[in-house]
């Protein structure tokens, strides 16, 4: 549990949006030539992100570090004998792998099993959400608004948002203002 008593997990979404990014990084330079001789010559590379994809869709996220290690292994050994054109790719290879490592490994402990998640008809993704939200902000802090937020505002009015939906924004205002004599406590279904 976290610490508003609620289990963090990571969105599907995301996952997606970084796989897409090392899915782009991972196609690798081929001459016309090499094609002619192996048109098939990249898929193990291919069935190694289809790999990634499948732990972190099954929760395993342990099993996707081990593929991802794999992938770059494969890649390097691809790009070892195209040094003329592929130096550029492997930094840029590397640096995906380096960077959605880093994001796995740091939420390692919030990749839930989407696939029993899904199968169960729970919401794996609240990419909807954040759209409605990012188009809110974006319209309450535009110039062209007569009445629009300043960062600051905005910071403090999802404080105080927060509060509300977890149910602590009148202990909150009583630490902050000792003499506060308001309800002893507010949920937000009173709301």
């Amino acid at each position: 549990m976290g610490r508003f008593g609620v289990t963090q997990q990571v969105d599907w979404f995301h996952i997606g949006m970084r796989l897409e990014h090392l899915r782009s990084a991972a196609n690798l330079p081929m001459t016309y030539g090499d094609y002619l001789k192996r048109p098939d010559a990249l898929e193990p590379l291919q069935r190694r992100k289809d790999r990634i994809r499948e732990a972190l869709w099954r929760g395993r996220p342990w099993r996707a570090m081990v593929n991802l290690r794999r992938l770059q292994r494969d890649a390097v050994r691809w790009l070892r004998p195209r040094r003329d054109h592929g130096g550029y790719a492997r930094k840029r290879i590397e640096a995906a792998i380096s960077d959605f490592a880093g994001y796995i490994r740091g939420n390692r402990r919030a990749v839930p099993n989407f696939a029993r998640a899904r199968a169960a008809g729970h919401r794996i993704s609240t990419a909807h959400v954040e759209s409605v939200m990012n188009h809110l902000v974006n319209h309450r802090m535009s110039k062209r608004q007569q009445m629009r937020w300043s960062p600051k505002g905005a910071h403090f009015l999802l404080h105080v948002r927060a509060d509300v939906l977890n149910g602590t924004l009148t202990d909150r205002y009583r630490q902050l203002h000792a003499r506060f004599r308001g309800p002893p406590t507010y949920s937000s279904a009173q709301s």
